[in-house]
């Protein structure tokens, strides 16, 4: 049965805030995790540029297709956890994922964002 003790995966859950006028709405994403992941791997000088290397936790027979997932936001909003859940499909295929963090305008105005 999905989620007892006899069974041998595991689960990530994401609880996402979502401000909908003047309430808010709590968002859980629920999906097997059955891959592995390195965290907040620095890819640049600056705290915040960092990424997460997802991929599945079978090994590999053949080299394997990769994405990079880059939230959207105008620089101004957002972060990787909000495209996390575009990782579990691709996961799903094979796929290696490269989910990553970049330092938003209000800590890095420009010029300081195309210097990275």
């Amino acid at each position: 049965m999905l989620g007892s003790s006899s069974d041998p995966r595991r689960y990530y859950a994401k609880f996402v805030l979502i401000p909908t006028m003047g309430t808010a709405l709590f968002l859980c994403l629920v999906f097997a995790a059955n891959y592995s992941m390195l965290g907040n791997l620095h890819y640049a000088a600056d705290p915040e540029t960092v990424l997460d290397i997802l991929q599945p936790a079978h090994p590999a027979l053949r080299n394997r297709p990769g994405a990079i997932l880059i939230h959207g936001g105008g620089w101004i909003t957002g972060t990787k956890s909000e495209m996390f859940f575009l990782c579990a499909p691709l996961l799903d295929n094979d796929f290696v994922v490269a989910n990553v963090e970049y330092p938003l305008a209000a800590t890095a105005p420009l010029p300081a964002l195309t210097m990275m």
